[in-house]
């Protein structure tokens, strides 16, 4: 029954409040009790993690069950077809409501397009003729003809991944890089920043048969098998996690995630630079296309995330090499009461962060991408097939080789806080519907190259 899903949205909702209350509620005990009252203070932190275990659970099923659409179901299509109308509708009386709406944007895209040209291409012209010669020049990217792209301007190369950056102007202002380190400082109201990624052959899923071969993965699944090759084109794809700043930006406002800015948790503040959660597929591909922008395939994603690797991690074969690189379920989640079960499979694990990290916070892969591996999971453009086919040039997934597929359920890559090192693998593939809204899910940017 459709009118189900809002109550179970609420119930899922006043769930979460009720954990929150009661880690509030724990912290101050805690700094209550004495050391002569042990006994009492351990007894009180097994009954709160027993509840808040049992309350995790059961939010847990609740937005299972709101996420998927197979738990709504229509006695016909075009039951379905009214109730999806009436959703968009609402959507857009909400966003009319706010001042926003297809007017608005219209307004605002017409006064962009008066001016971007000047903005990120002529009065770049230096930088520009600049990034195009050495790229042309470099091996990496086997003579690329660039041409100014429209909305970005050139970073230079990382320090690090010799990888050329740019700034996309309109989801923020243009980073500086440190004159020491030569490295980005990423400020709260930072745009995107997008590495160019070398095309060529691609080799995407895992195996478990061999050590010796590429992509070993002893937690292979079935959904991430065969290893196969893929021809890329070379591509954008966005440094880091969109920010909830960068979100705000190109939508007039918005701040759609659960954990909103401003809060505190583990005595560390939630700001514009941590990443937007709680967006659906539908409301990320909509946005991206207002501003020319898109979700990486699942090719593009684990080619941008191996960064030429083979391992199961990009750090490397096993689960220590991820230390500075991941944030996952560890202790300081346990420490601060986040009844988040897959700690237990690495219980002396600590990365530092209770909730997620600044989308600059860990170590960069070899290509300079931040965060491949946890924090938050990250929608690609994918339908979810198991088995099909990447298509050469974007290496978007077809269902017969030959055709797309409505993206009613759709592919995550990365893992996200709530999970496991395991869940963190590269090749890990998680399907969920398009419409789904968690405070597990947020987004990374892609972008096709203009060539000349």
């Amino acid at each position: 029954d459709p009118d189900m899903a809002p109550t179970m949205q609420a119930k899922s909702q006043e769930l979460l409040k009720t954990l929150r209350e009661l880690r509030t509620k724990r912290r101050e005990d805690m700094t209550r009790l004495k050391p002569p009252d042990d006994r009492i203070l351990r007894a009180a932190k097994q009954q709160q993690t027993e509840q808040m275990a049992e309350l995790e659970s059961r939010i847990a099923t609740l937005e299972r069950a709101i996420a998927d659409r197979d738990s709504i179901r229509f006695s016909s299509e075009s039951d379905e077809y009214v109730y999806d109308a009436l959703l968009g509708l609402e959507a857009e009386l909400a966003e009319y409501a706010a001042g926003r709406g297809p007017l608005a944007e219209a307004t605002e895209d017409a006064a962009w397009a008066a001016t971007i040209d000047a903005r990120s291409i002529e009065e770049h012209d230096a930088e520009w003729n600049a990034a195009i010669r050495a790229i042309a020049q470099s091996e990496r990217y086997a003579g690329l003809q660039l041409k100014p792209q429209v909305g970005l301007v050139p970073l230079g190369p990382d320090p690090q991944s010799g990888l050329h950056e740019f700034a996309h102007l309109r989801s923020g202002t243009k980073p500086r890089r440190d004159p020491n380190t030569n490295r980005l400082v990423i400020e709260d109201e930072a745009g995107i920043v997008f590495v160019l990624i070398p095309g060529g052959t691609a080799r995407i899923g895992a195996q478990r048969k061999s050590k010796e071969a590429a992509n070993y993965d002893p937690f292979v699944t079935r959904a991430e098998v065969p290893v196969h090759e893929v021809t890329l084109v070379p591509f954008f794809l966005s440094k880091f996690e969109m920010s909830k700043g960068q979100w705000r930006q190109l939508t007039g406002g918005d701040d759609p995630s659960y954990w909103r800015h401003g809060e505190n948790e583990g005595g560390k503040r939630i700001g514009w630079a941590h990443p937007v959660e709680s967006v659906s597929w539908t409301r990320c591909a909509s946005v991206l296309a207002r501003v020319g922008l898109v979700l990486p395939t699942e090719a593009q994603w684990e080619h941008g995330a191996r960064g030429m690797t083979t391992t199961a991690w990009w750090t490397g074969p096993d689960k220590e090499s991820l230390a500075g690189a991941a944030n996952f379920a560890d202790l300081a989640s346990k420490d601060e009461g986040m009844p988040w079960t897959a700690q237990r499979t690495w219980p002396e694990f600590r990365d530092g962060h209770v909730l997620y990290a600044r989308i600059d916070s860990m170590r960069p892969n070899p290509f300079g991408l931040h965060h491949v591996h946890g924090n938050i999971e990250e929608w690609c453009r994918d339908a979810w097939l198991k088995n099909g086919t990447p298509r050469d040039g974007d290496g978007l997934r077809l269902d017969d080789g030959r055709k797309d597929v409505e993206a009613k359920r759709c592919t995550t890559r990365g893992g996200n806080i709530n999970q496991s090192w395991r869940a963190a693998r590269i090749a890990r593939r998680t399907p969920w519907t398009a419409k789904s809204k968690s405070w597990l899910l947020g987004l990374r940017a892609a972008r096709e190259v203009t060539t000349q």
